[in-house]
């Protein structure tokens, strides 16, 4: 993260913001989708933009110091960028492949916000103690190892024991999301699908988090207020999946039926 030649300004959410100030935690959560997304230094790095925003050139991923053979994997990693499963040279040594699924089991893969910090940054990096990799290289690994399940071939056997993590989901699924995420057609309910299993401190997060993902029709209806009770929350949310999948019409013919009864019964 050292800069030889200038300083470096470095924003990390879970410090940089006032945890225990709702209206703090509120406004910062507000733009944080902004803040990977749009311009310029991140986990984490970033540099001030002329209206005092922070805005993220690149998003920095810290998943710890090395062990358990991390450098092996991180260096395999590394070079999927250029290899083809078809090519007979593609060989993988089974401990190899071990230390890429400890690599992928590590805590950073299982936390809800790391998904909005990656898949809305402009670029992404990877770093385990001194080894560094492009984030996009974790989506190839995701597609090869796809690929590698239905072979039958025994110098693809290694690689066949699936990513079966949190995050694998999302990676499998990465090309798709960030194509709908750019037609701003990404919903609550798919991200709340994908993101079912991972982890987050507190309840309401699983839905703050999301919204700077969501279409921008959605984002208007979900509001960021630590105040709020997570009922509110989730209510309001599943008002907005109800109209979106069309089944709010039911709902209200029920609710109007409902409603007549009462009035015959002098309720």
């Amino acid at each position: 993260m050292r800069n030889p030649r200038h300083a470096v300004l470095v924003w990390a959410d879970a410090i940089s913001i006032n945890q225990s100030d709702h209206n703090e935690r509120s406004a910062q959560v507000e733009i944080m989708g902004e803040i990977y997304s749009k311009g310029m230094f991140m986990q984490n790095m970033t540099s001030v933009s002329a209206s005092n925003h922070v805005i993220a050139s690149f998003v920095w991923i810290w998943l710890g110091e090395s062990g358990e053979d991390s450098d092996s994997a991180m260096e395999f990693v590394n070079s999927v960028g250029t290899r083809e499963i078809e090519n007979q040279d593609f060989r993988l040594e089974p401990s190899t492949w071990s230390a890429v699924r400890s690599l992928l089991n590590r805590p950073w893969w299982t936390r809800l916000w790391v998904v909005q910090e990656t898949l809305l940054a402009r670029r992404a990096v990877v770093n385990c103690g001194w080894k560094v990799a492009p984030f996009e290289f974790f989506v190839r690994l995701k597609e090869i190892q796809s690929q590698c399940v239905e072979s039958v071939e025994p110098r693809l056997e290694p690689i066949q024991s699936g990513l079966i993590t949190s995050f694998g989901v999302v990676l499998l699924d990465w090309n798709r999301l960030r194509e709908e995420l750019g037609r701003d057609r990404i919903t609550i309910f798919q991200l709340v699908t994908v993101t079912s299993d991972f982890q987050c401190k507190e309840r309401i997060d699983r839905i703050f988090t999301l919204r700077a993902m969501c279409c921008s029709q959605e984002q208007q209806v979900i509001e960021i207020d630590y105040s709020l009770c997570l009922r509110c929350v989730n209510v309001n949310v599943a008002k907005s999946i109800f109209k979106r999948l069309e089944v709010f019409g039911p709902l209200r013919t029920l609710q109007t039926h409902q409603q007549r009864k009462d009035t015959e019964l002098g309720l």
